[in-house]
């Protein structure tokens, strides 16, 4: 798990932002336990050494907070804690690639003539009127990929494939097969879209861009790896070839057909979630 720690100014003193107020905030690692379906975010040793923080955690003025994010599905959730641990259960399906999680402290209300201990002497005779959410103490990012368990009967499918954005400004999507996770790269302008159309119609997303990129993995698998031992060694090819096992796929059989068997029709579901707006009208 990797860790940073951000630079970022605030209209208010923060503990761990340069020298504005004596103090850290500490933790342990995160620890994030993948599972199929659900994952368990783990975090303990929460302190805040300022003595003013921490008593506005103990009356629950203010609260740890871990902030989740995951560019590769969109999600951002935060949970927050008045203790010096947190457990919490996220959709594994939302957690794809690289998730970061940051930790700080934040006002649960409005403070008025807040100043904390330990202040620069910059401030020397200020006090500050913080808003509800305002944050008062920085502590470590996180940076964590996400690796979950395997199940060839849920049909898995992000955990063998991931979409980014790619360097490419417009044009066709890209696709990489010689990582871990098969990558494809869309444009920056096609990428701007694909988060709203995720909402929108995943079913769309999965008939002209998972589904094509599925039947090429497929074949990939039906050719075998002699030719490309890297790819054998690639986690998505074993995995892939476990769900074909699995689900009584024929591996010589059509690539196409054993696609649309994994994805559970998705042709169908693409027109379902295009025609719904006009069935509602």
């Amino acid at each position: 798990m990797a860790r940073s720690l951000r630079s970022i100014s605030f209209p208010h003193p923060v503990v761990g932002v340069g020298d504005d107020v004596a103090g850290t905030l500490n933790c342990n690692a995160p620890e994030l336990d993948f599972g199929v379906d659900n994952t368990t975010l783990s975090i303990d040793g929460l302190e805040v050494t300022d003595p003013t923080i921490a008593v506005l955690i103990q009356q629950r003025e203010a609260a740890f907070t871990i902030r989740v994010t995951c560019g590769a599905t969109y999600y951002r959730e935060t949970f927050h804690t008045h203790d010096a641990q947190l457990q919490h259960v996220l959709p594994s399906a939302k957690l794809v690639g690289e998730v970061k999680l940051q930790v700080r402290v934040c006002t649960m209300r409005r403070i008025d003539d807040y100043r904390p201990a330990g202040l620069h002497p910059d401030y020397e005779g200020r006090s500050f009127t913080v808003q509800a959410g305002d944050v008062l103490a920085v502590g470590d990012d996180f940076t964590v990929h996400a690796v979950k368990q395997f199940d060839p009967l849920a049909t898995d499918i992000p955990s063998i494939m991931r979409i980014v954005r790619g360097s490419h400004l417009k044009g066709p999507f890209k696709v990489n097969f010689f990582l871990d996770q098969i990558v494809i790269a869309l444009s920056h302008e096609d990428h701007a879209r694909y988060g709203l159309a995720c909402h929108i119609a995943p079913g769309v997303i999965h008939a002209s861009i998972v589904l094509p990129v599925l039947c090429e993995a497929i074949w990939l698998v039906q050719r075998g790896a002699k030719e490309d031992d890297m790819l054998a060694e690639a986690q998505w090819f074993r995995r892939l070839k476990d769900m074909l096992e699995t689900r009584g796929i024929d591996e010589s059989g059509s690539s196409l057909d054993a696609a649309q068997k994994l994805l559970d029709a998705p042709l169908t579901r693409a027109f379902a979630d295009t025609l719904k707006g006009r069935e509602e009208d």
